[in-house]
């Protein structure tokens, strides 16, 4: 794995996740998700073959309620 930030990796996957969007996203800019075993993957759909972002189950947990509270508001 390649740190790419504090507490962020980077790695190469196998076997090929199913990768999930956002059913209103109309264009191809838009953020994919992929559960995988204990872990949340997320790539740009503008460069799919770059390798994605691994996030813990939990962090995936926190950052989606901090969304869904509003928490993350003010980086829009």
């Amino acid at each position: 794995m390649h740190q790419s930030a504090p507490g962020w990796y980077k790695r190469p996957v196998t076997p090929q996740p199913a990768w999930r969007r956002y059913s209103k996203c109309a264009s191809n800019a838009c953020a994919e998700v992929a559960p995988t075993d204990g872990q949340v993957l997320m790539r740009d759909s503008k460069d799919p073959h770059r390798a994605p972002l691994a996030f813990s189950d939990t962090a995936w947990a926190d950052f989606v309620e901090a969304i869904q509270a509003g928490e993350l508001e003010d980086l829009l």
